[in-house]
Formats: C-alpha cells, sequence, structure tokens
C-alpha cells in the first residue's frame, strides 16, 4: 500500500474516532540471559473507514521514528526494556491520510528468571503447628511473583507465600511459607509476573518424631519376616529333597529313552545320506549325458546350416554369373540384328539403283565396290568385338572360379580353425569341470560335518535373579563345549543335530558362609545353518532342551547356629534356544560366536539366563 504523505483534514469530524491505547498483558523486554523470548503488543479501537493503518514508535529519551504498517488494530513488537511512545496514523481505501492520533507513552519492562538458594534439609515436628517455614534466599523477584512447593514423586502442588524484603532497592525473600506437607523430597518453584520461573535443588523434608516411629515399626517387621523366612526355608528344603528324588528318577528313565532314540536318529540320518549321495551322483550323471548330447546337437545343426548358406552362396553366384552371359549374348544378337538390317536396305538401295540407274551402273560400280568392302570390315570389326567380349566372359568365369576354389580353400581352413577351436574350448572347459567337480567334492564329500568346538563365555540372569543371590557381579564365567553333525544339504542349507555343555563356577563369601556353586547346563540340540557370504560365512539357529544340574555347598562360621551343608544337587529340566554366526576358517578350523538362552523350569522360581561365548573347533 503507498501512502499518501497529503493529510486531509476536510473529512467531517464524527468519521474520525480517538485511537485508544489497550495492552492485553504488561509489556516486558526479552531476557537475554534465557532462552524465551517476550513480545510487546500494542492495540487500539478500529476506525469506521479506515483501510490501512502505520504505527510510528520512537523511544521517549530520543532516537529514530519505527514504522509499522498493518491492517488490523494491533501490531507486535520486540523491544528492549524502556520508556517508549506512539501515534498511529489511519488511511482510506484510495490511500489517503483520514486520522492521527496523539502521542502515547508505554513502558517496556525487562523479564528476569528468579535467583533460589535453598538449603538441602528442612526439619520439621508434628507439634509445631500447621505451617511450614522454609528458609530460602530469593532474588530477582517482583511483589506480584508466586512460590509453590512442588513434590519430586507424586508432583503434588502446594501453594505458598513469600516473605520479601527490599535490599538496596531490589525486592528479595529470606522465607516461604507453606501448608503442613508430607515428608519426602520436594523443589522450590518461583514465577515472576512476567512468566519466567525457576525451581530450587531438591530440598529432603523430614518429621524427625514419625521417622523414628516408622524406624522402630520397620526393625519389628523385618524380625517378623526373617523369622517367617527360616520356617518357609525350612519346609521348602525338605519339599527340594522329595523333589531332587523325583527328578533324579525321571533323569535316568529320559536318559535311556533319549539314548534309544539318538540311536535310531543316527541309524535313519545315516540311510538318508547315503541314499542322498546315490540321488545325487545319478542325477548329475544324467545332466552331465543330456548336457553333452545338446551340445553335439547344437554343433550338428550349426554346420548343417553353414554348408546349407554356402551352398546357397556358390548358386546364387553361378545364377549371377550365367545372366551376365545370357545379357552379353542378347547384346550381340541385337548388334547383329541391327547390321544385318542395315546390309538388307543397302542392298535394296543397290537394287533399286541398279533398276533405275542401269546406264550409271558402270560409273557407280566403283562406289558400290568400295561400299561392300566397307560393310565386310564392319562385319569382320563386329566379330573381332563379339570374339573379344567372349574371351572377357571366358576370362572372367576363369577368374570366379579361381576365387571360387580359394574361397572354398579359406571357408575349409577357416571350419577346421574352429573345430580345433571348438575342441581346445571342450578340453578347456572339461578340465574347469574336473576342477569344479574336484573342488565341490573337497567341499561336500570331503568332510562329514561333524564339528567339535570349546569356547569360553558368561552367564547372565534375566530373570529370577537368585543365581546371583551371593554374588557382586552380574556375569558368572563359563567354559562351553559343542558338538554338532550336519549331514542334510539342502539348497546350500545344512541341517542336522548336536548337543553343548555349557560349565559355570560361583564361589563367594561373608562373615557367616562360604558359598560355592558349580553349574552345568546340557542340552540336545536342532540345528540350522544358513549361508551369508560363500561357503565359509553361515547364520546358525539352535533350538533343544536338557537338563541343568546344580552343586550348591554352603559352609556357615562355626560362631553361627548352623551346620554344613553336605554339598547338595540338583537338577532341573531346561529348554534352550540361540544364534550365531559361524565361520569356516580353513578347511578344518571353525571359529563360532553367538549367544544362547535357558529357561530352567524351576518349581516356585523358573529362571532364565543368557550366554554369550565364543567357541573354536575342528571340523572333521
Amino acid at each position: 500500500m503507498v501512502f499518501n504523505g497529503r493529510k486531509k483534514r476536510n473529512i467531517p469530524v464524527f468519521l474520525i474516532l480517538l485511537l485508544g491505547f489497550a495492552l492485553t498483558s504488561p509489556l516486558y523486554a526479552q531476557n537475554t540471559g534465557a532462552s524465551q523470548k517476550f513480545e510487546q503488543k500494542l492495540q487500539w479501537q478500529i476506525e469506521k473507514n479506515a483501510y490501512e493503518y502505520k504505527v510510528e514508535v520512537r523511544s521517549v529519551s530520543g532516537g529514530t521514528s519505527t514504522f509499522h504498517t498493518t491492517g488490523t488494530s494491533s501490531i507486535t513488537l520486540n523491544l528492549s526494556s524502556g520508556d517508549y511512545q506512539y501515534r498511529v496514523y489511519a488511511y482510506d481505501f484510495l490511500g489517503r491520510e483520514s486520522s492521527v492520533s496523539e502521542w502515547r507513552k508505554f513502558t517496556v519492562l525487562k523479564a528476569v528468571a528468579p535467583k533460589i538458594n535453598a538449603p538441602e534439609t528442612v526439619e520439621t515436628a508434628t507439634d509445631t503447628g500447621k505451617k511450614l517455614s522454609v528458609p530460602v534466599e530469593i532474588k530477582n523477584i517482583e511483589k506480584e511473583s508466586k512460590v509453590e512447593l512442588i513434590n519430586t514423586e507424586t508432583k503434588q502442588v502446594v501453594q505458598g507465600t513469600l516473605q520479601t524484603r527490599t535490599s538496596n532497592g531490589e525486592v528479595v525473600a529470606a522465607s516461604a511459607e507453606f501448608p503442613a506437607v508430607d515428608n519426602g523430597d520436594w523443589k522450590v518453584k518461583v514465577t515472576n509476573p512476567s512468566g519466567l520461573s525457576s525451581e530450587s535443588t531438591t530440598i529432603k523434608i523430614e518429621d524427625k518424631q514419625a521417622l523414628e516411629a516408622q524406624r522402630k515399626l520397620a526393625e519389628a517387621e523385618e524380625k517378623k519376616r526373617l523369622a517367617e523366612e527360616e520356617r518357609f526355608r525350612r519346609e521348602e528344603e525338605k519339599k527340594r529333597l522329595a523333589e531332587e528324588k523325583r527328578l533324579a528318577e525321571e533323569k535316568r528313565l529320559a536318559d535311556e529313552a533319549e539314548q534309544k532314540r539318538l540311536a535310531e536318529e543316527k541309524r535313519l540320518a545315516e540311510e538318508a545320506e547315503r541314499k542322498r549321495l546315490a540321488e545325487e551322483k545319478r542325477l548329475a550323471e544324467e545332466a552331465e549325458r543330456k548336457r553333452l548330447a545338446e551340445e553335439k546337437r547344437l554343433a550338428e545343426e550349426a554346420e548343417i546350416k553353414r554348408l546349407e548358406e554356402e551352398k546357397r552362396q556358390r548358386e546364387e553366384a553361378r545364377r549371377l554369373t550365367e545372366e551376365a552371359a545370357k545379357r552379353r549374348q542378347e547384346e550381340f544378337a541385337r548388334k547383329a540384328e541391327k547390321l544385318r538390317e542395315r546390309e538388307m536396305d543397302a542392298k535394296a538401295k543397290r537394287e533399286e539403283a541398279r533398276k533405275k540407274a542401269e546406264e550409271t551402273r558402270a560409273a557407280n560400280a566403283e562406289k558400290a565396290k568400295a561400299m561392300e568392302e566397307k560393310q565386310k570390315e564392319n562385319l569382320v570389326e563386329l566379330q573381332k568385338e563379339w570374339d573379344r567380349q567372349e574371351a572377357e566372359r571366358k576370362e572372367q568365369e576363369a577368374k570366379e572360379e579361381e576365387e571360387r576354389k580359394i574361397r572354398e580353400k579359406k571357408e575349409a581352413e577357416e571350419r577346421k580353425a574352429r573345430e580345433k577351436k571348438l575342441a581346445e574350448e571342450k578340453k578347456i572347459r572339461e578340465r574347469k569341470e574336473a576342477k569344479e567337480a574336484k573342488k565341490e567334492y573337497w567341499r561336500t564329500r570331503n568332510y562329514i560335518e561333524i564339528n567339535a568346538q570349546l569356547g569360553a563365555g558368561a552367564v547372565m540372569n534375566v530373570y529370577d535373579g537368585q543365581l546371583f543371590k551371593y554374588s557382586d557381579s552380574q556375569y558368572i564365567p563359563s567354559l562351553k563345549a559343542e558338538i554338532s553333525y550336519l549331514p542334510f544339504d539342502i539348497g546350500r542349507i545344512k541341517i542336522g543335530f548336536g548337543a553343548s555343555g555349557i560349565i559355570s563356577y560361583l564361589q563367594n563369601s561373608n562373615e557367616y558362609v562360604s558359598y560355592n556353586f558349580k553349574y552345568g547346563m546340557f542340552n540336545g540340540l536342532g540345528l540350522v545353518h544358513l549361508p551369508l557370504i560363500g561357503d565359509r560365512f553361515y547364520a546358525g539357529f539352535k533350538l533343544g532342551a536338557g537338563l541343568t544340574l546344580m552343586e550348591v555347598n554352603l559352609t556357615y562360621d562355626e560362631t553361627f547356629s548352623r551346620t554344613q551343608n553336605a554339598a547338595p544337587y540338583y537338577g532341573y529340566i531346561d529348554v534352550q534356544g540361540g544364534a550365531c554366526l559361524y565361520w569356516l576358517v580353513t578347511r578344518v578350523v571353525t571359529l563360532e560366536a553367538g549367544a544362547d538362552f535357558t529357561h530352567i523350569f524351576i518349581k516356585d522360581m523358573p529362571t532364565g539366563n543368557v550366554s554369550p561365548y565364543l567357541n573354536i573347533g575342528v571340523r572333521f
């Protein structure tokens, strides 16, 4: 919008509305030390015929005016703290100035965040009354500032009042009063009228009398709990011994059944492997016979097509030669026919001349004789031309025949070269196939895919946590051994089975007892290896079940009212699954890194743990 600089004072007075100054909230300047940004809003009454407004703002202390154009009755500014004045120009839809307000003053206050210094602990007593006084030192506040007490756990908010005073012209606070609150961790929050606020560090509010009563009650409850735990432990010990006896019998029966199952699985696997190897050999021989027959058929078809193409090219060349000779003969016949016609015309003329001018025959005899000699010469020249063309044709035919013989000889040499090249390529392909077959043999048949591995790792408890009850560490070092058999190979995916064992040992002691814990997990597994990179890197997955054996030896101090534990044994059924990265370092040496998860079925205390490991092994 382009403003017209001329002032129009002839507009009716009732159309000029005095512009009013209204602030929706106190004006505050941006606090340069904080991330929050404040804006100021100037607002005035709308003039009926005003289309656009221009606002002039300047500092009271002097300086350059700034102008702001808007189509509404307000503008938003971002001024620093200080005293300012402004006036508003109104323009109609033709760009003419219709009215201007008087200069009006306003003040922008500086917005700052309070600074709080509070104690770490505030002690109270039940009989001190219903008021809580918190000694604090708060700066950068105003009389209208609010103070709150906020619980760090429940987020409960309690409103309070500030006890303020003036120091060097600045409002400060020495304490804050609140209604009585519960014990716990609280924070003091102070908010200035500008909206900026600050929180103190955590203040612990404690009631000494209530805490002492709670401590005594907790001690009594702890004594009662320990007595109940001792009774429960004795009952559990009796149940555990009976359960161990039952599990030992179940283990014996399970071991016998597992041995029978493994023997039957081994027999079936060996039989299936023999059948698979025989079928693979038959299929490979049949595929090789088909490949050689197809190559022979394709070579014969290519040779037949080549010979037919050569025959067609020779016939085409002969046909073109015959057509050229035929065209030359026809051309010679046309020339001879024209010569005979000219001769007959000349003869007719001579006869007519003879009849008409018998009397001049003698005079013209010499002339006729000369003409006849010339005609004879023409006939001789024509015969020579025909003989020359015939000689050229025979020479061309001889040349073409010579070229044909050279071409046939060259084609025969090229055919022999191609046959020799095909024979050499066949020998190279056969050597390459023999090499690949040898490599494939060493890859798939030289080894029976039995792997024996040994390594180290750790046992980490995932849930229940009883295994680490007496330990200062959350990791139990372990030894791991594994043997696997992968007889099945389906599209480079290897499938088989195996067995693994993890043994851990933990020892700890305190002033009452020495704790020795031996821990072993023994599992039968189903295995799958998926190829990742070539024939050396695989991703392995396993799933199975087995038995977890534990030996616990508790030796109590002689001053403690317990006898030495007789190192009881425990046995529990478990299920295990895992994943690993399998690297075939050489044809014999293997490296495997992975992690196993085991769930142990312990009555009333099911336990789960993760066992990362690194193994090195030998491939047979």
